[in-house]
């Protein structure tokens, strides 16, 4: 059993059900307790929140556009939508009106007006929309009751032509029948149409096939929904059917047993004088064939043989028809053939195979299309059913017999043979002559022709166990290279074909040390004359990430012989530097820090020789090259008044950061700007200076030429934005050993605040006339729904906002003028339990509340 305390005036309570009816008789707010009571006497509370807001009356758009009735004809009027509306939302109005013509009536629950009116005039009739409180609003509709008008014929209509058995259209012309009254329909009825035709009441079209000839004339009456009417005459002529005639001769057909056959009368063949479709039928046919009725094509499989005399019939719409020979004659199958025989083939085991028939090897003497089958292919290896080629790519070494088949469409075959061999692995010759070379000098060997062989298949080339310095040509086998170690290798090459089969053989190379100035080689004593020499050290360099570097090999570093070249080279270089060949000049610019050991290797262009004065005869070759090694450092960039790594020495001022930026506070979805302070960053004389930053919020940007920051901030959250400012180019120093590159760019941090809305507090604000926001709903929000009344706003634009504690918005809505209470709901089922910060700000004034949600 249910009981309440504290209903609203007029409220009552059923106490069976716990159903509150009544009509509130005074507007407020009330918290109502509503209790259940068992039969055992024990009883449960809840507070129910029930608030009673006052009745305002409905209100008109401001106008209606007229209306115009035709007495006699039924009358339709929709109140259009929008017309009349309740600001309570839900409630029903009821309509009615005054002034309304004899015969018409009001619908009181949608506004309508329907029914005939009897008399022509001229009316404003006053509508009224009342809510069910009793409060009403008014609005005026003109309704003129015009007088009905006879439709009018437009005088005369053309002619219509057909034939006996045609199908005829006619459609009324537009302009046939007009009706004064504007937006009356007309329907239509006539007499005296020919036999076989019809006409639609609606559209006054005429259709049908005529079945009698001769001249007519039918009378047309439209009418309208007021039951006048007018008439016109339309005349027709009926033509008598005239039959097809045979244009043309048919030229006789011939097919095979056993093979689809296909016959197309030629266009023209039959001809209708009265432009009629023409159908066919066909009498004798062979057996198996048959024709289609609309085409007259002739298609099927013919059973038997023998000569055929058919006739096909063309008969016409009216039924007209006309007969015409054809002699088809239906040979007997014949076997097809296959004349002389099929050379051999080969392929190689993972290359691409391709074999075709070849022309005129098999035959049909009834000319039929052949089908090819084969067995016995190699695998890998497949027979197009439609040519007969075979292409693929075998998998497996070895020879096969292929039979292959021809069939024509009745089933018949020839067949032959065809070899096919299949070549495997690639094979090795057996040997290798070994091969020699000396340290620091070009070394060239080539692969003896047919050393590996594979029927004449594509070869990779791979090895190991190469001397260090030499490397193999993966196309040719050829290995070049300038060995740098002395020794004897063992190397295997290894041949690969397209199947990824292979063969490896074992090529020796020696590698001896290179012969220094005045020492013979084995055997042979004597003094040969200088080569290439190094002089023994190399002054350390230095440089820095993005700067230019340049080094230039100091003069006498290496000598070679009189009147010889020397080409240079560099291995261990830093990222970005490389070698000019012909000077041993070190340029570039480098991009990563660190320390380098570079190896430079002066080369001249042919070695020098000498003769021997005592042992055997011969001659001693010396070293075509020397080898230096040079310390390469490259720093980070260097700051302003510090000199590089390895030289000594100050330079000029860089570009350089005051030390401070003071922090900014931004609001989401507002416009920011940010200038920087004069002098926070300062460079070189006469340098411009760009910018550039990282870690801005979203929806920032920075000017490269001014540091301005700007744009409108998306994202709530604090940002630590780092603004680096750069030179055009870099300032030196003069050292005691080289040339000091001070920093080119200067960094600071600016700290930026952007806050979800108002200033960026999101604790509750204190105003000197503070804005009402109650949590209507309950606190804590045990639902899943928050339900809030703002008060104190009204007249202005209010903006309401719901986050979460870490300024994360859950919703948000606005309303541009606001009444003396207004009531907003968020649904925030899906929002995790904790701290939630509903926040109602106007232009001037804003207050923030704290709601916990606990499901």
């Amino acid at each position: 059993a249910y009981a309440v305390i504290g209903l609203p005036t007029g409220l009552s309570l059923n106490t069976a059900t716990g159903v509150i009816t009544g009509t509130p008789s005074a507007t407020g707010t009330s918290s109502v307790t509503l209790t259940a009571t068992d039969t055992g006497g024990l009883s449960a509370s809840s507070v129910l929140g029930i608030f009673v807001t006052p009745n305002l009356a409905p209100t008109f758009s401001g106008s209606l556009v007229s209306a115009t009735a035709i007495a006699g004809v039924p009358f339709s009027y929709t109140l259009p939508t929008g017309s009349f509306t309740d600001p309570n939302t839900g409630q029903l109005l009821t309509y009615a009106v005054v002034g309304l013509p004899t015969g018409l009536t009001l619908n009181p629950t949608t506004g309508g007006i329907t029914g005939t009116a009897a008399t022509t005039s001229t009316n404003s009739l006053i509508l009224t929309a009342a809510d069910a409180g009793g409060l009403s609003a008014t609005g005026l509709l003109g309704l003129s009751v015009v007088p009905n008008q006879t439709p009018v014929f437009s005088g005369s209509v053309a002619s219509v032509t057909g034939t006996v058995g045609s199908a005829i259209t006619y459609t009324l012309p537009t302009t046939a029948f007009t009706d004064p009254n504007v937006g009356q329909s007309l329907t239509y009825s006539a007499t005296g149409l020919p036999a076989g035709l019809s006409l639609n009441r609606i559209t006054g079209a005429i259709t049908g096939a005529p079945s009698t000839s001769g001249t007519s004339s039918a009378t047309l009456t439209a009418t309208d929904t007021g039951g006048l009417s007018a008439t016109g005459t339309l005349g027709f002529t009926i033509n008598a059917n005239r039959a097809p005639v045979v244009s043309n001769t048919l030229v006789s057909a011939t097919g095979v047993v056993g093979s689809a056959f296909s016959y197309t009368i030629p266009a023209n063949t039959f001809t209708d004088a009265d432009a009629q479709s023409i159908s066919y039928s066909a009498t004798g046919l062979p057996a198996g064939l048959s024709l289609n009725a609309s085409t007259g094509t002739i298609t099927g499989t013919p059973s038997v043989s023998g000569v055929s005399s058919v006739t096909i019939t063309a008969t016409d719409t009216g039924s007209a028809s006309v007969g015409a020979p054809l002699t088809i004659t239906i040979n007997a199958n014949t076997a097809p053939t296959f004349s002389g025989t099929l050379a051999s083939a080969s392929a190689t085991v993972g290359s691409a195979f391709s074999y075709t028939l070849p022309t005129g090897g098999f035959t049909d003497a009834n000319g039929q299309t052949l089908t090819y089958t084969a067995t016995g292919l190699p695998a890998g290896l497949s027979l197009n059913a439609g040519t007969g080629a075979i292409t693929g790519t075998p998998t497996t070494a070895g020879n096969s017999t292929v039979t292959i088949r021809a069939t024509d469409t009745g089933s018949l075959s020839a067949s032959t043979t065809l070899g096919i061999s299949i070549i495997g692995a690639p094979t090795f010759s057996g040997s290798l002559v070994s091969a020699t070379g000396t340290v620091g000098q070009a070394f060239s060997y080539t692969l003896p022709a047919n050393a590996f062989a594979n029927g004449g298949q594509s070869l990779s080339y791979a090895a190991t166990g190469l001397p260090t310095g030499l490397s193999i040509n993966g196309a040719t086998g050829a290995i070049t290279g300038t060995p740098s170690a002395s020794g004897t290798s063992s190397v295997t090459l290894t041949a690969t074909n397209t199947a990824n089969l292979s063969a490896s053989g074992t090529l020796g190379i020696t590698i001896s040390s290179s012969v220094t100035s005045g020492t013979s080689t084995t055997g042979i004593s004597g003094t040969g004359t200088t080569g290439v020499t190094f002089s023994g050290s190399l002054v350390s360099a230095t440089g820095t990430v993005g700067q230019a570097f340049n080094y230039t090999l100091p003069t006498g570093a290496f000598t070679g012989p009189t009147g010889q070249t020397l080409t240079y080279a560099a291995t261990g270089l830093p990222t970005g530097l490389t070698i000019n060949a012909a000077t041993g000049a070190i340029t570039g610019t480098p991009t990563t820090a660190g320390s380098n050991t570079v190896v430079i290797r002066a080369t001249s262009s042919t070695a020098t020789s000498g003769s021997s004065t005592t042992g055997t005869s011969g001659s001693i070759t010396v070293g075509q090259s020397a080898s230096g090694t040079l310390g390469i450092t490259i720093s980070s960039s260097v700051t302003s008044g510090t000199s590089t790594t390895g030289i000594s020495g100050t330079g000029t001022t860089g570009v350089t950061f005051s030390g401070s930026l003071v922090s900014a506070t931004v609001v989401a979805g507002r416009g920011f700007s940010y200038t920087l302070p004069t002098g926070a960053f300062t460079g070189p004389t006469g340098q411009t200076l760009t910018y550039a930053a990282t870690g801005l919020p979203a929806g920032l940007s920075i000017n490269a030429a001014t540091g301005a920051i700007s744009g409108t901030p998306t994202t709530a959250g604090s940002n630590t934005v780092v603004i680096t400012a750069s030179s055009t180019s870099g300032t030196s120093g003069t050292g005691t050993s080289g040339t000091s590159t001070v920093g080119q760019s200067a960094s600071g941090t600016l700290g930026i605040v952007v806050s979800a809305s108002g200033t960026g507090r999101m604790a509750t604000e204190i105003n000197a006339q503070p804005i009402g926001i109650v949590a209507i709903g309950g606190n804590p929000i045990a639902n899943g729904v928050v339900d809030v009344s703002v008060t104190g706003v009204a007249g202005e634009a209010v903006q309401v906002l719901l986050t979460d504690a870490q300024g994360r918005i859950l919703g948000q809505q606005h309303r541009e003028r606001t009444g003396a209470e207004e009531r907003f709901r968020f649904d925030v089922s899906t929002q995790s339990v904790g701290i939630l910060l509903l926040r109602a700000a106007t232009p001037t004034r804003a207050n923030t509340i704290r709601l916990l949600k606990i499901d």
